[in-house]
């Protein structure tokens, strides 16, 4: 999770690798210049709501409101964005540009939190704990969803 959530937010906090707490209570140990504390909160939230398992439409909702999505350059076919021009399905790193753009204004995005909630939960309905374990699509996506909120919430306090 370090290199895929946390390193590309080092410009806004250079203190991006977590050490895990050896009492586990925090999950991670809480540094300075550090995301650990929103992370921590973040991991206590997501673990007392109860997501919808269709963590994509709360991420097409998102990456809809951004200013390609609206003029037509992209559009939604499935659980898919396609590029107008040339008909490919986009890369998730466009989704997630896309929905970061969309919520940019806004220190907080209940729809990602909603599904990055519903990809814990759905990898954890198949057994798998870990973020590390996760295939790597979903482990990009959930990546970009977890990037996304703890970029907007990093002007605020965690708790």
């Amino acid at each position: 999770m370090d290199y895929t959530t946390l390193r590309p937010l080092s410009h806004v906090r250079s203190n991006w690798e977590l050490v895990r707490s050896e009492s586990g209570d925090p999950l991670f140990e809480e540094e300075e210049d550090s995301y650990a504390e929103h992370l921590n909160v973040l991991i206590d939230e997501i673990a007392a709501a109860s997501p919808s398992y269709d963590y994509h439409e709360f991420e097409n909702q998102i990456a809809a409101e951004y200013t390609d999505a609206i003029n037509g350059r992209y559009f939604l076919k499935g659980n898919l964005w396609y590029d107008k021009q040339t008909g490919q399905p986009i890369q998730k790193d466009d989704v997630g540009h896309m929905m970061e753009q969309a919520s940019s204004g806004s220190d907080d995005v209940p729809g990602l939190f909603l599904a990055a909630a519903g990809r814990i939960a759905t990898a954890m309905s198949h057994g798998v704990g870990n973020f590390d374990d996760l295939d790597r699509g979903h482990m990009e996506m959930l990546a970009i969803d977890l990037m996304t909120i703890l970029f907007r919430r990093s002007d605020n306090p965690a708790r």
